[in-house]
C-alpha cells in the first residue's frame, strides 16, 4: 500500500500548494481593495494569514478532537459495543493498520460513518447509532473497511488540510464582502467615487477562486471515495456487502443534527443535500461493485472505467499493474451464494446443533454474536470468546 499512500500524500501536497496560491491571490486583492479605505496592506496580510495559520495549527495539533467536537461524538466503550470492536480489529488486521483506531458513536438515527484524524496514530472511526441498528455484520464490516481505507491511504490528512483551507477562504471572502458593503453604506461619498473599481474585481476573483477550489476539491474527493471502495473490497472480499450497505445508507438517510458543510464530506454518504458535490453517485458506486470479478484494485479500476465510460484510472496505471494490486482475489462464497445454497448451509448447521444438544452441549450466545458450543466436561470453568475475548462462566 506504500505506493498508494505516497501518491495520495503527493496529491495532498499539490492541492494544498494550489490552494495556498489561491489564498495568496485573494489576500492580495483584498489588501488592494482596503487600501482605498486607508488601511495599510500589511495589516490585511497579518489578519488574513494570522487567521489561516492559527486555524491550521489548531486543526493540525488537535485533528482528532476538532472533528469529534464538531460532530458531538462520544467514546464507544468496548463493554457496550463488543461486535463493533471485533469488526474494527478484524479490518485493522486485514489492512495492516496499526494501531487500531479509536471508536466513537454519534447519537444519530440516520445510518452513516466517517474517519477522522491526521494519521493512523491519531485516527478514529465514528459510526452512528442508526448504522449499528440497520446493518448486518457483513454490511457493517464493509463500511468499517471503507473508513479504514481512508486512514490507510492518508485521506484523513487530505480532508484535514483542504477542509481548513476551504473553510478559511469561504469565511474570509464572505467577511470581506460584508465589511466592504458596510464601509460603502457608512460613507455615502464613496458611492460616487472610484471604490467600485476595486470592489468588483475582488468580488469576482473571490467567487472564481472559491468556486474553482470547490470544483477541484470535489473531483479529488470523489476519486478517493472510489479508491476507498476498492480497498474495502480487497480487505473484506465481499463487494455485495458494501453495495447493500451503501444502498441502505442512501435510502434511509434522515435529518442529521450534528453536521455541516465541512464534516459532511467526510461521511461515507453525505448527510446533506450536497452529496453529489462531494461524493460519487451512489448508483454508480453500487454498479461498479456488482460488476467486480475479483476483489483487487485492478478489477475495480476496470469496472470503474466501464461503468463511468472513462479512460482515466482511480490511481496511477503503474500502481494498478503491480502484482499486489492485480493478483486474483476471489469473492467470498457467502457474497455470491444462491438462496438454495444458503438454505442448505443453514439446514446443515441446524442439524449439527441438534446433534450437539442431544449430547448435552451448552450453548452460549456472546455479545459479539458468536455462538459458543461447550461440552459438558467444561462446566464450571471460564471460557474466553475466540473473537471478542469476553470471558464466560460455564454453568
Amino acid at each position: 500500500m506504500w505506493e498508494l499512500i505516497n501518491k495520495n500524500k503527493l496529491k495532498t501536497f499539490l492541492f494544498v500548494f494550489l490552494m495556498a496560491l489561491c489564498f495568496g491571490l485573494m489576500s492580495y486583492c483584498l489588501a488592494k481593495t482596503f487600501e482605498y479605505f486607508n488601511i495599510k496592506s500589511y495589516w490585511v496580510y497579518i489578519v488574513v494569514y494570522g487567521y489561516f495559520f492559527v486555524t491550521l495549527f489548531i486543526a493540525n495539533k488537535n485533528a482528532k478532537d476538532v472533528f469529534l467536537k464538531l460532530s458531538n461524538a462520544r467514546y464507544a466503550h468496548r463493554a457496550y459495543y463488543p461486535k463493533l470492536y471485533n469488526i474494527v480489529h478484524e479490518m485493522s488486521l486485514a489492512s495492516g493498520l496499526n494501531p487500531v483506531p479509536d471508536i466513537y458513536i454519534l447519537d444519530e438515527d440516520s445510518p452513516n460513518a466517517f474517519a477522522s484524524g491526521k494519521d493512523p496514530k491519531t485516527a478514529s472511526i465514528i459510526v452512528t447509532k442508526g448504522l449499528l441498528a440497520r446493518l448486518n455484520r457483513d454490511e457493517l464490516q464493509a463500511v468499517i473497511a471503507h473508513e479504514i481505507s481512508h486512514i490507510v491511504n492518508r485521506d484523513i490528512l487530505y480532508l484535514l488540510y483542504t477542509s481548513c483551507m476551504l473553510g478559511c477562504m469561504v469565511f474570509i471572502s464572505d467577511l470581506s464582502i460584508k465589511m466592504i458593503r458596510a464601509s460603502f453604506s457608512g460613507r455615502r461619498s464613496y458611492k460616487n467615487g472610484g471604490a467600485i473599481i476595486y470592489i468588483i474585481p475582488f468580488a469576482l476573483v473571490s467567487i472564481f477562486i472559491v468556486g474553482l477550489s470547490k470544483i477541484f476539491y470535489s473531483c479529488l474527493s470523489k476519486k478517493r471515495e472510489y479508491l476507498a471502495d476498492a480497498c474495502a473490497v480487497q480487505y473484506t472480499r465481499n463487494p455485495i456487502a458494501l453495495a447493500n450497505a451503501l444502498k441502505k445508507i442512501d435510502e434511509e438517510q434522515t435529518y442529521f443534527v450534528n453536521t455541516n458543510s465541512i464534516t459532511s464530506s467526510m461521511f461515507i454518504v453525505s448527510p446533506l443535500n450536497n452529496k453529489n458535490n462531494t461524493h460519487p453517485p451512489i448508483e454508480k458506486r453500487i454498479e461498479i461493485l456488482l460488476k467486480l470479478s475479483s476483489c483487487n484494485i485492478a478489477a475495480y479500476n476496470m469496472a470503474y472505467q466501464i461503468v463511468l465510460g472513462k479512460k482515466s484510472n482511480i490511481v496511477n496505471k503503474k500502481i494498478i499493474e503491480k502484482p499486489d494490486y492485480s493478483k486474483i482475489i476471489p469473492i467470498v462464497a457467502t457474497a455470491v451464494a444462491s438462496q438454495s445454497v444458503k438454505d442448505e448451509i443453514l439446514n446443515h448447521r441446524k442439524a449439527y446443533d441438534t446433534m450437539l444438544k442431544t449430547e448435552n452441549y451448552i450453548f452460549i450466545k456472546c455479545d459479539c454474536d458468536t455462538k459458543l458450543k461447550i461440552p459438558q466436561e467444561l462446566k464450571g470453568k471460564t471460557i474466553p470468546c475466540p473473537h471478542c475475548k469476553k470471558t464466560h462462566i460455564i454453568k
